[in-house]
């Protein structure tokens, strides 16, 4: 059975935490789009206040190893076609495959 003492509180406003001063310098948030290495994390810390924040990149997954794998295999297919005997879905192909290595890798 569930208890909950509430016997003597009544409803209504209460007071919120106050906020802490945030930190006003333009660097003080960790970039947005940064590389982060495989295998490796990042830490920011902030110039002015020396607040750090940690950022732990997801990992490369199976599922994202087998697109790689996958795309690799597009990409080596597609290297023996010129521009003028590859047709238009081939080029898309071979473009999606880049992108997905650049993106895995």
């Amino acid at each position: 059975m569930l208890m909950i003492d509430n016997i003597g509180k009544k409803g209504g406003f209460f007071d919120l935490p106050k906020d802490e001063k945030k930190c006003n310098d333009p660097e003080h948030e960790a970039p947005n789009m940064i590389y982060i290495p495989p295998g490796k994390g990042y830490r920011h810390v902030c110039p002015k206040c020396g607040e750090e924040s940690i950022i732990i990149p997801q990992q490369v997954t199976m599922k994202m190893q087998k697109m790689r794998e996958e795309a690799n295999t597009v990409f080596e297919l597609t290297k023996g076609f010129t521009t003028k005997t590859k047709d238009n879905a081939m080029k898309a192909a071979e473009e999606m495959a880049g992108y997905v290595l650049e993106l895995t890798n």
